[in-house]
């Protein structure tokens, strides 16, 4: 993925530079996603040096279902929690649960 963005970024470097410009009045929220995300990869490479893969994977996969509920927090007039959505993200969750199991 690094090479590709190094390749595929001239490509994209004008239109970027406009999308910037028109963003700033948004630089702050996306400044703050940008140490949220930070923050989440180093707590999982923490937890994962701490303890087993097996322990930390089960909890790590709730991801979708602290985004699902953080979206329906934050972003209630943007983004609608449907039943359908709701099921596909336990769904997910489960999924991933039952393949660590599996592979215990």
């Amino acid at each position: 993925m690094f090479f590709g963005m190094i390749l595929l970024a001239p490509l994209g470097a004008r239109q970027a530079g406009q999308a910037i410009r028109s963003a700033r009045s948004g630089i702050f929220f996306i400044v703050l996603c940008g140490l949220a995300s930070a923050t989440g990869v180093i707590s999982l490479f923490t937890a994962l040096s701490m303890s087993n893969v097996v322990t930390v994977t089960p909890i790590a996969s709730t991801n979708p279902l602290i985004t699902l509920f953080l979206a329906h927090l934050f972003l209630n007039k943007l983004e609608k929690v449907t039943k359908w959505l709701l099921a596909g993200t336990s769904l997910t969750v489960l999924g991933v649960i039952l393949v660590i199991l599996g592979s215990i």
